[in-house]
C-alpha cells in the first residue's frame, strides 16, 4: 500500500481545508491524540513524500486535483476537512494578512495574494473587492471540493462549542487514540495557544463574528457571490441591520489595531 508500508503500521491524516478554518488547532488536538509527527506545508511539492515516517499529520490547503488525491491515497493518508462560516473565514483572513505575510503562499499564490487588505476595514471598499475576488473564491473552495469526498468532516463551530465530543467523534472512526481526548484538550485551548505565537494565528475562536461587523449590503454581495459554497457547507446568512460606523468601532475594539 504507499510506499511500501502495511496497514498496521501506517498511520498518516491529512487535514485539508480552507485556511483560517481552524486547521492548525485541529492539527494539533488530532496530533497529539494520537502522538503523530507534526508536517504543515503551504504546496505538496514542499514534501519529500518518501521520507515521510509511518505515524505523521500533514496539514495543507489545496484543492482537490486528481494528482492530489493520487499522491495522498499512494501515501496512505485518511483526509479530515474541517468548515468554517465563510464570512468568518474572510475575517480571519483580513485579520491575520496584517501580522503573517506568509498568507501569499497559500494555494501557490493562485489567484493573487492578500495584500489589498493588509490593515484595511471590513467596511472598505478594498475589502468588498477582496471577498468578490477570484482569490477568495479559491480559498473557500477548498473546504468546499473536499466536502463530502473526505473520510472525516466536521466544523469549526462544533470544535469550539464542543471540542471533547467533536473529537470523540473523529477517534470512533480513527481508532483508539493513545492520549485522553479530555487532557488533550486541557492543554490544547485557543487560548494557551495563543500564547505561543507572536503573529495573532490564534486570534479571536469566536464563531459568528461577522454578525457584528459587516454592512448588511457588504452580506448579501457576498453571499451571492459565492451562494453555491454557502449552500454546499449549509451556512446561512441574514443581514443583521448593521451600520458600517458600528462595524467600524467593532472591528477596531476587536483587533486593538488602527485600521485605515
Amino acid at each position: 500500500m504507499n510506499n511500501g508500508l502495511s496497514a498496521e503500521h501506517c498511520f498518516r491524516l491529512a487535514v485539508v481545508s480552507t485556511p483560517r478554518s481552524g486547521n492548525t488547532w485541529l492539527r494539533i488536538l488530532l496530533g497529539d491524540l494520537y502522538e503523530l509527527e507534526h508536517f504543515a506545508v503551504h504546496t505538496p511539492d514542499d514534501l519529500e513524500w518518501n521520507n515521510l515516517p509511518n505515524r505523521c499529520i500533514l496539514q495543507l490547503h489545496w484543492l482537490r486535483t486528481h494528482d492530489f488525491i493520487k499522491r495522498l491515497e499512494r501515501y496512505g493518508f485518511r483526509v479530515v476537512t474541517i468548515a468554517r462560516h465563510p464570512l468568518d473565514v474572510l475575517l480571519s483572513i483580513l485579520h491575520f494578512s496584517a501580522h503573517a505575510p506568509q498568507t501569499a503562499f497559500w494555494l501557490g499564490g493562485l489567484g493573487g495574494t492578500e495584500e489589498s487588505i493588509i490593515n484595511k476595514l471590513p467596511t472598505s471598499q478594498q475589502f468588498l473587492n477582496y471577498a468578490l475576488s477570484r482569490r477568495f473564491r479559491n480559498l473557500l473552495s477548498v473546504s468546499c471540493d473536499w466536502w463530502g469526498c473526505s473520510d472525516w468532516m466536521i466544523r469549526y463551530e462544533d470544535l469550539v462549542a464542543l471540542p471533547e465530543s467533536t473529537l470523540f467523534e473523529i477517534t470512533q472512526k480513527l481508532g483508539q487514540p493513545v492520549k485522553i481526548i479530555r487532557d488533550v484538550v486541557a492543554c490544547h485551548t485557543l487560548a494557551a495557544l495563543k500564547s505561543t505565537v507572536t503573529n495573532e494565528h490564534f486570534w479571536q475562536g469566536r464563531p459568528g463574528l461577522w454578525e457584528q461587523v459587516i454592512p448588511d449590503s457588504f452580506i448579501v454581495k457576498i453571499y451571492e457571490q459565492y451562494r453555491n459554497i454557502f449552500r454546499t457547507l449549509q451556512y446561512e446568512v441574514k443581514p443583521k441591520g448593521n451600520l458600517p460606523e458600528l462595524c467600524d468601532q467593532r472591528w477596531k475594539q476587536f483587533t486593538g489595531m488602527a485600521a485605515t
